[in-house]
């Protein structure tokens, strides 16, 4: 499976305004900014994807995995390890 990561934001940014108030409108172009994830090879129900970036024009690279730790109902994956041992 893949998805396709777009981001928004305001134009106003550009302006060196930065106003909260004002919600995000403005997606930004794929030739500027491209990111995705694909559901990794080794996933067990959605619980690993590889996530790909990539900037003005480049193709997209390997960025970082993406773990899930927890489910939904709060119990623990075959990653919830990985929180002991790589967190702060």
């Amino acid at each position: 499976q893949r998805a396709d990561i777009i981001g928004r934001g305001n134009l106003l940014v550009f302006c060196c305004c930065c106003c909260p108030c004002i919600p995000p409108w403005f997606s930004l172009p794929e030739c500027l900014i491209k990111n995705y994830m694909v559901q990794a090879d080794s996933s067990v129900r959605g619980d690993h994807f590889e996530r790909y970036s990539g900037f003005c024009g480049q193709e997209p690279r390997y960025y970082y995995d993406l773990l899930a730790v927890y489910t939904i109902d709060g119990q623990g994956t075959r990653w919830t390890r990985l929180v002991d041992e790589l967190a702060p």
